[in-house]
């Protein structure tokens, strides 16, 4: 009688334990292996995605720093975004290598202002904008052909964060901070005295 009575149990137990992993194991062809587990994660990538900082490039022409009506058109579109979004506004002013150093710097910052100036004619605050020039020092591309220099003739327009990056005008404060704190010819010479 025990032996019947444990038979019968193993039985059931492992007709059951059938049934349990053939449900498991069957997938309808509308939920593929593995989708239900990845959804999860799928999202969380999604909403932690952060805008891209670049909001667009404006192109000059050869030694000129004036807007062509296409750069018009791109930086209406460009001031629509930075009225949606908070942060600083970064704006970069690059050149060619056809000239000097020093007068693709000039040009480049006379981009990037021209660049400032219509985005504050568009609604864009002056504590938002911050200008820079790189001159020829930072190239998006080769310079070795026609196509390579009119594309590293622009002006870059970056937007960070709210919270990211600072004014030019608290990067000057922080700097003068910076160089009036910091020790002299005469303090880096003397031994430094620990007292116990």
């Amino acid at each position: 009688m025990k032996r019947y009575a444990i038979l019968t149990m193993s039985i059931m137990f492992f007709s059951a334990c059938q049934s349990v992993t053939n449900d498991a194991l069957l997938r309808s062809s509308d939920d593929p292996f593995g989708a239900t587990v990845k959804a999860p994660f799928v999202a969380m990538v999604e909403n932690a995605r952060q805008p891209d900082p670049i909001l667009g490039r404006v192109y000059f022409e050869y030694d000129n720093a004036e807007l062509t009506n296409i750069a018009r058109q791109q930086l209406e579109a460009i001031a629509m975004q930075i009225a949606r979004r908070g942060g600083q506004v970064v704006i970069e002013g690059h050149a060619d290598h056809m000239n000097t150093d020093a007068f693709n710097k000039r040009l480049g910052y006379q981009r990037a202002l021209t660049v400032a100036q219509y985005l504050r004619s568009a609604g864009v605050w002056d504590e938002r904008i911050v200008v820079h020039s790189f001159g020829e020092t930072r190239p998006a591309t080769t310079n070795w052909k026609d196509l390579g220099r009119a594309l590293n003739r622009c002006a870059v327009v970056w937007m960070f964060p709210q919270g990211e990056g600072i004014s030019a005008d608290e990067m000057t404060k922080a700097y003068k901070k910076m160089v009036s704190s910091s020790p002299t010819e005469t303090e880096l010479a003397s031994p430094i005295l620990v007292s116990e």
